[in-house]
């Protein structure tokens, strides 16, 4: 296809909406409002949802007076939606609990044996974790 031809218009009108939708497929992802593909999982990442909208607002100023009516709709309408989801989701978030990932609890200790004898701890069990053994419980296995 040659430069500047219909086809070749056509072909980059919808290349332009790809990436549009793209970005707002990432967007809404980062916001937990589609599933991450690797993972399965919803997980909220609000400072990569306002990345994607950003680039979107970049899109849209740097081609402003560009755009068909088609792209331009499109990309009005994917912003306003983008933005709006956003404000929602900050807000849900700031009514969430905290749920920082932290360490868990500690047991509680076993209450102390009466008459001021001690009580036997359990051994503690041996960890792996990626190349790493624990080997504080003293044996060998």
């Amino acid at each position: 296809m040659k430069e500047g031809t219909p086809a070749e218009a056509q072909k980059q009108e919808l290349q332009f909406l790809a990436l549009v939708e793209m970005l707002t497929g990432g967007a809404m992802s980062a916001m937990g409002k589609i599933a991450n593909p690797a993972t399965g999982e919803e997980e909220v990442d609000l400072d990569q949802a306002r990345l994607m909208i950003d680039l979107l607002e970049m899109l849209e100023a740097k081609t402003r007076g560009n755009l068909s009516d088609r792209e331009k709709r499109m990309l009005g309408a994917q912003l306003t939606n983008l933005r709006l989801t956003f404000v929602d989701e900050v807000e849900r978030q700031k009514q969430k609990p905290d749920q920082k990932p932290g360490p868990e609890p500690a047991p509680e200790r076993p209450a102390q044996a009466p008459e001021g004898k001690a009580t036997s701890e359990a051994p503690r069990p041996q960890v792996k974790q990626e190349g790493f053994v624990d080997r504080r419980s003293g044996s060998d296995d």
